[in-house]
């Protein structure tokens, strides 16, 4: 017999009359689940995370979230058991909840309030002291928790992609579409990485993600796929052509089995490894079949709301990779993107406009404003691309005081990449006077704030190491914070550009052994790097200077 008289209809006709197979009610006290605090959640959660016969029963809650997720907007009926199932296993899986509460508000039964006020307290713990960012992400179970967590604000999970940082082992970023079309993305911290890292990486000193996303692989999560396919890539980074190649070549054999419409990022991912693997490649109708194939994944993607694939798709249009009568169809995707508040294309179109390209030609007017609408619709690194234009000697208009003043602000909230531009500012004597050491007071600054940070660190040192303006010329400290940066970052450390620069370091001390050593080197990964090609020529200027050992000397960029 059914426990509620009004589940009869379901339990007879929709449940092929498993009477049994209906949800029943968990809570015997219902007022102690309105009061359950965060405590009683964080306990819940620690007993489930520290037992590791937990991992099975992940396994088991993943079919049943999924079934959930497909099913919450549309066969509320199917809930029930979903959400009873899963609470059996996990009475603080928010999917299983919101199963539940979805459920019973269908049946119009007093029982919804229960699991509303249940799914109410877990958002209200996920989010608590976060902010869905990957410095500070939202907390979840696993990847289906998170989702669940997006769509009670009314949004559409379209794609989802694995990573980390060094403060924790596993994120999951989901991309997800809104009412009005536009898409976001939030990150959130795996809470059950801890179970799979204790459960499959036995031995603490090898690397546990890769391994932590091959298990996910073998549960059918494409997010792992398209993680695992990213990691091979970026392992190939600054490697010789043919090892990158071979790269890309695993990547996207990995993910054309896996591409999935509701997942955008394995469409968007598979194209950019195709567009990359294009530029390797020496066959015309190769590369030509390969960006015709990228082009129709990218559409996919573009067409299920991702932005990212319409912005790729207008640089592939812009750069040319269809011929120059394609190239105002990039224009046409990033006015599109614009039309729906994305910072990124008013910016990067902005500086296409600053100084034209190919046969699209410079519009400083027209580039002016939508930087400075990308300023208005995005965030501080939208602004400060604003200001970038403003200081060169081509700009329509002149830096303001506001401008300045807005500027300073970002500068003292000990943001490097606007203390840069501050050091530019005074070095130059832009709507200032020039004040050299002034500018050396916020060049210092950035290696003690960013000291890993490739690219700031590189303009600082090159601008130390190089400057015409005696008082701006401090070899010492260039040579220090390049050492510094070069070792500790492997990347960087493969880099022509910033060997480069590192070489010019050593030349402005008067060592001209380590100065033409890392000259050579950078000449060589200059050959092999496709990005680096425009700039052999002047590095190997730069080698000749160094072997009449001749320092570099340049005004501050």
């Amino acid at each position: 017999m059914c426990k509620y008289a009004a589940s009869l209809v379901v339990c007879t006709t929709f449940f092929l009359g498993a009477c049994s197979s209906l949800p029943t009610d968990r809570v015997t006290d219902a007022e102690s689940i309105y009061l359950a605090d965060r405590d009683t959640i964080v306990q819940i959660e620690e007993a489930f995370l520290s037992d590791l016969e937990s991992l099975i029963k992940l396994d088991e809650m993943r079919s049943y979230e999924s079934l959930v997720s497909r099913l919450l907007n549309s066969e509320p009926l199917r809930l029930g058991p979903l959400g009873t199932a899963l609470l059996d296993r996990y009475e603080a899986s928010l999917t299983g909840q919101l199963a539940l509460a979805r459920f019973y508000e269908y049946l119009e039964q007093e029982t919804d309030t229960t699991h509303t006020a249940w799914v109410k307290r877990l958002k209200a713990h996920m989010s608590f002291e976060r902010d869905g960012s990957r410095d500070k992400p939202f907390r979840a179970l696993n990847v289906n928790d998170a989702k669940s967590f997006l769509q009670i604000d009314g949004l559409e999970p379209i794609g989802t992609v694995y990573g980390r940082t060094e403060d924790y082992p596993l994120l999951v970023e989901i991309v997800a579409r809104g009412s009005d079309g536009k898409s976001s993305i939030t990150v959130f911290e795996v809470l059950s990485s801890r179970l799979l890292i204790e459960g499959y990486c036995g031995n603490a000193e090898q690397d546990c993600f890769p391994i932590v996303l091959s298990h996910l692989l073998g549960q059918a999560d494409n997010a792992a796929v398209v993680s695992l396919a990213v990691l091979t890539v970026q392992e190939a980074f600054g490697k010789p052509a043919n090892e990158r190649t071979q790269a890309l070549d695993r990547a996207i054999s990995m993910l054309q089995p896996n591409l999935d419409p509701n997942n955008v990022l394995t469409s968007h991912s598979y194209a950019s490894f195709l567009v990359q693997r294009a530029d390797l490649s020496q066959e015309e109708q190769y590369r030509a079949r390969l960006l015709n194939d990228a082009r129709s994944k990218y559409r996919a993607a573009i067409s299920a709301g991702y932005m990212d694939s319409m912005l790729a798709l207008g640089r592939l249009y812009i750069g040319g990779a269809f011929g120059d009568s394609e190239r105002q169809s990039g224009i046409g995707l990033y006015e599109q993107a614009i039309d729906l508040g994305n910072a990124d294309a008013a910016t990067t179109l902005g500086w296409i406009y600053a100084d034209g390209f190919a046969n699209i030609p410079q519009d400083l007017d027209r580039s002016f404003d939508l930087l400075k609408l990308g300023k208005n619709l995005g965030s501080v690194e939208h602004g400060l691309d604003y200001i970038r234009f403003l200081i060169r000697d081509e700009s329509p208009q002149l830096l303001s005081w506001e401008d300045r003043k807005w500027l300073r602000r970002q500068a003292n909230d000990d943001n490097p990449a606007a203390m840069l531009i501050m050091g530019q500012i005074f070095a130059r004597g832009i709507t200032v006077k020039e004040k050299p050491s002034v500018a050396m007071y916020w060049y210092r600054k950035i290696p003690h704030i960013s000291p890993y940070n490739a690219e700031l660190v590189n303009q600082v040192a090159w601008i130390l190491a190089t400057s015409e303006i005696r008082k701006l010329r401090d070899a010492p400290f260039a040579l220090k914070i390049m050492n510094k940066m070069m070792i500790g970052n492997r990347n960087a450390r493969r880099s022509p550009m910033y060997l480069d620069t590192w070489a010019a370091a050593y030349a402005a001390m008067g060592q001209w052994r380590e100065a033409m050593s890392l000259q050579v080197e950078a000449v060589e990964r200059a050959v092999q790097d496709e990005n680096a090609l425009q700039h052999l020529e002047e590095m190997r200027e730069h080698l000749e200077a160094f072997r009449r050992e001749e320092a570099l000397f340049e005004d501050v960029p």
